[in-house]
């Protein structure tokens, strides 16, 4: 397992956090997926639902930033935007067969969600608790 949810995932918003939950849950399929070594087509099956999960989250998110006017939208949308780039390179590499799942891409995956839930959501998680109706 990549990642174990705990409460210092936990951002206070019943939603954000069961997305977090799912993120976090396929981040370790893919992890898994790659340690069975079930082939490339497994991999490239649980990546593409990661990153298609992501786009989802991140919208709704989003959505939320947009309705309560959240003054850290735009580097918070930023954020988002870039990682969401780098997943659409990752995708189009691993469609042309380069070997891009990797220890590497995993950790870099699991490191920049564990930093982006406890930093920008958390902070997005305690605006919202006093923002929404």
């Amino acid at each position: 397992m990549l990642i174990e949810w705990n409460s210092s995932f936990s951002v206070g918003h019943p939603q954000i956090d069961n997305d977090h939950k799912k993120l976090i849950a396929l981040l370790n399929t893919l992890c898994e997926e790659m340690n069975k070594q079930k082939g490339r087509e497994a991999v490239r099956t649980v990546l593409l639902e990661l990153v298609d999960y992501t786009r989802t989250h991140f919208a709704r998110e989003e959505s939320y930033m947009q309705a309560t006017k959240y003054p850290a939208y735009e580097d918070h949308h930023a954020k988002h935007v870039a990682l969401i780039e780098q997943a659409a390179d990752l995708m189009r590499r691993e469609a042309n067969n380069e070997s891009v799942v990797t220890i590497a891409t995993l950790n870099f995956l699991r490191q920049w969600l564990t930093d982006h839930i406890q930093g920008d959501d958390r902070a997005l998680g305690a605006y919202l608790a006093t923002h929404q109706s």
